[in-house]
């Protein structure tokens, strides 16, 4: 069965620069995938981008030492089924992007119980135009979405996605990276200073949050005591990753339809 986007769905995107899709995957479908993540963490299989960053410089073993990990859906088919080429996550990028769609980041986001941190404030495009070589492609990249997928609930006890809405309209802001940053992130004073309109995004389990490439968007640390395991796409349609030069890029959808998953033959490296 198609997932159609409604047109309330459409508006808010246009409108706040987000929209949640509701029960995007089944149960047993987002059973299957925490199986195939739990299980990938606490093995550290190779081939795979394990990202353990702290803002607090501390050391974690174990299985929450990880903050999160990249090139799962590519490495692995059944997430690449599960998730990624899923049908009703194809229905999405195509009402946004059209039939040719290509997979740029693929990720998975832990913020594991009492020890996850926080994701500052930041634009995704802020990061990825930092490098001046990059800037010129910020008008392909505006255009780039993003399809985050709670594994396990996430609400504002266990540091659920906060976003300001509108704040897509706003052009691109500067980025620094502070000496405790995780990434570079939106100036402090500025997200401080200004009186933010923050909504807090309540998500179940297979439920989806898709938003924009200049959304504000932060979350908080993980005080709970349960897990926050969230998966993540970023696409770019066809005309979009060929103007930016994205030469690398796996096809997620052609002529409208899923793709397999990549090979080692196909995909041997992750795409710049």
């Amino acid at each position: 069965m198609a997932f159609d986007v409604t047109a309330e769905q459409k508006a808010q995107y246009e409108a706040d620069g987000y929209c949640v899709a509701r029960k995007l995957l089944a149960a047993d479908e987002v059973q299957f995938l925490r199986r195939q993540i739990t299980d990938v963490i606490a093995q550290g299989q190779n081939g795979l981008k394990f990202d353990s960053t702290r803002m607090d410089g501390q050391t974690i073993e174990g299985s929450g030492m990880y903050r999160k990990l990249a090139l799962l859906g590519r490495r692995n088919p059944d997430v690449w089924r599960t998730y990624y080429a899923h049908p009703h996550v194809v229905d999405i990028n195509r009402f946004f992007l059209g039939d040719e769609v290509f997979l740029w980041f693929d990720s998975i986001f832990t913020k594991p119980a009492r020890i996850g941190e926080a994701t500052p404030w930041h634009q995704d495009i802020g990061l990825w135009t930092r490098n001046p070589a990059a800037r010129s492609n910020m008008p392909h990249f505006r255009r780039a979405l993003t399809i985050w997928m709670a594994i396990d609930p996430a609400d504002r006890r266990n540091g659920c996605l906060q976003v300001v809405p509108g704040s897509h309209q706003e052009p691109v802001v500067e980025h620094v990276m502070y000496d405790d940053s995780i990434h570079p992130e939106l100036p402090r004073d500025r997200v401080e200073v200004e009186a933010l309109d923050v909504e807090h995004i309540e998500l179940g389990a297979g439920d989806a949050v898709v938003w924009h490439a200049h959304l504000w968007h932060y979350s908080p640390i993980n005080a709970s005591d349960r897990n926050r395991l969230g998966i993540a796409q970023v696409t770019l349609s066809q005309a979009d990753a060929q103007a930016a030069r994205k030469v690398n890029l796996q096809a997620l959808i052609r002529r409208g339809q899923g793709q397999a998953a990549p090979t080692q033959e196909t995909e041997r490296r992750a795409p710049g």
